[in-house]
């Protein structure tokens, strides 16, 4: 078993197919087929059932899966030790933002990046959800602005940085106002519900018991946009108190009430794999942040 086979394991399972992880990895399909044989037989293991359109993991799979991941993880932080020990700082610094953090702390964060370190390179990825943290815990990027539930995220060291609260919400146009009473439960569901889409992609989806079962639903890629739609009367969901601050104070906006709705607050981190030793670019903002939000 090698590094390189656990490397085409995990591409597989990140990307969906063998083909888009041939192409994830610059390889012929026929190689990334011939990887998995050899670390099958190897392992005297079958690791995909390969009855459906996209290879699916069994359950020997899934757990040489979690060990490699860890594998991986711990070299990547092997490798990154080394570069960092020869190179002094970091080319490059990349970090994943939960799309309903408060734009003042992301405005915060680039500030002090720019200022400090302007010849490292900053990647910058907006995810929703279990997005944020899956990229982490991939080792896709060095440092995550999460936004989750309190309890997820226990391999992580993190720095709070405050909360944010998702109000059910919808336009005064709505539907739902117009009935000649409280909408019910059953009324709801007859509604359009705007969801945004989690983006993680083999890591269970984060559930904070905002989506109303057994509803109607349109999903969406980002809180803006569901935003703008919820704005137009043609449904109702929860937002970031901060982004709609001006149109619940204007009208524009209007809290729904009643057993459906769901309030929310959720904690902001500045997250870092605690295994994964942090670059001097990384380490250097991360105190930095820790000194600011640790005298709020």
């Amino acid at each position: 078993m090698t590094l390189d086979q656990l490397i085409v394991l995990e591409t597989i399972v990140r990307t969906g197919s063998f083909r888009a992880a041939s192409e994830a990895l610059f390889r012929t399909q026929p190689a990334i087929s011939a990887a998995v044989r050899k670390l099958e037989e190897e392992l005297n293991l079958k690791l995909f059932s390969r009855d459906g359109y996209r290879p699916v993991l069994t359950e020997a799979g899934r757990a040489i899966l979690e060990k490699a991941q860890s594998v991986l993880r711990q070299a990547r932080g092997l490798e990154d030790l080394a570069a960092n020990l020869a190179q002094g700082c970091e080319p490059e610094l990349r970090i994943a933002v939960n799309s309903i953090c408060p734009m003042p702390i992301i405005l915060d964060f680039l500030r002090r990046f720019d200022e400090s370190h302007p010849a490292t390179r900053l990647r910058i990825g907006f995810e929703v959800m279990g997005g944020t943290i899956e990229r982490l815990l991939d080792g896709e990027v060095d440092l995550a602005l999460l936004a989750l539930p309190r309890g997820i995220g226990t391999s992580l060291t993190k720095i709070p940085l405050g909360n944010v609260t998702m109000l059910s919400v919808a336009a005064p146009n709505f539907a739902a106002f117009r009935l000649d009473r409280e909408p019910t439960l059953e009324d709801m569901r007859g509604f359009v519900q705007v969801v945004v889409r989690d983006t993680t992609r083999h890591m269970p989806k984060i559930d904070t018991g905002g989506m109303l079962e057994g509803g109607r639903h349109w999903s969406v890629g980002d809180p803006w946009i569901k935003k703008e739609i919820i704005l137009a009367g043609l449904g109702w969901g929860a937002l970031p108190d901060h982004m709609i601050e001006a149109e619940l104070k204007s009208g524009t906006l209007l809290p729904l009430t009643g057993s459906f709705t769901h309030q929310v607050e959720l904690p902001i981190y500045l997250a870092r794999l605690t295994e994964r030793p942090p670059g001097r670019v990384a380490s250097e903002l991360w105190h930095e942040m820790a000194r600011e939000f640790s005298d709020r």
